[in-house]
């Protein structure tokens, strides 16, 4: 399966604010992978409060500057880096047309994309995993999210014990579904909630019920679980 570059260009997403070492040495890492999986008639764009970050990329890399007035107003007012990462999402997809894909710091490259963007570029939205039904989800943080959400309508969704939450270490989104990231948005502000899986069950609601959603994990592999291992 080819990519026809001239015809579908895929935008990679990468997200930073602030200067934390441990993510700047993260993104480099993936960005070492994008350069040499990515493959033609792509891009990558650093979305970030930060200047001068990754020099070595300059010739390679897009950049899109976040103003500290732009980053209150992402951060919401329950002032959530997450909110703020659906909103440096729809930055890049307004860039020009474009498959989206977003990619966490924590994320490696695991081999060759073509395939990956194949998909993509067919119509598949992906995201790294699912992880299941939120009726299946055990921690305490999971239980308090059931009783915020579930049996409620938001942003025009029924939210059910048997909707599942997918991992949202990867984003991928066709270009001709761009608009999905504004009904993400709506669905989390709307949900109006401070919880830490809003944003990942806000992406998940809306496109495992819009589009063909699949796993990004052949592709991609997300070390969340394990950031002190791979740093050291």
């Amino acid at each position: 399966m080819s990519v026809d570059s001239s015809d579908t260009p895929t935008r990679f997403v990468l997200f930073l604010l602030g200067d934390r070492e441990d993510l700047i040495r993260q993104a480099s890492y993936l960005l070492y992978g994008l350069k040499a999986f990515s493959g033609e008639g792509s891009e990558v764009v650093l979305v970030s409060d930060q200047s001068g970050l990754f020099p070595g990329f300059d010739s390679w890399l897009r950049r899109v500057e976040v103003g500290e007035e732009e980053k209150e107003s992402w951060l919401g007012k329950w002032k959530n880096f997450f909110r703020a990462k659906i909103c440096a999402i729809k930055s890049a997809s307004a860039l020009g047309p474009a498959d989206l894909v977003y990619l966490d710091t924590d994320i490696v490259v695991r081999k060759d994309l073509r395939t990956f963007r194949a998909a993509l570029a067919e119509g598949s939205a992906f995201m790294h995993k699912k992880e299941g039904p939120i009726s299946n989800q055990k921690r305490s943080s999971n239980r308090k999210f059931r009783r915020q959400l579930v049996g409620r309508t938001i942003a025009g969704f029924s939210v059910g014990l048997e909707d599942s939450i997918w991992n949202a270490g990867v984003i991928g989104i066709p270009r001709q579904h761009i608009g999905l990231v504004d009904e993400a948005l709506s669905f989390y502000d709307e949900a109006d909630v401070e919880n830490y899986y809003l944003e990942q069950f806000s992406f998940s609601q809306i496109l495992q019920k819009r589009l063909a959603l699949q796993e990004a994990e052949p592709w991609f592999l997300h070390y969340w679980g394990n950031k002190r291992g791979w740093q050291e």
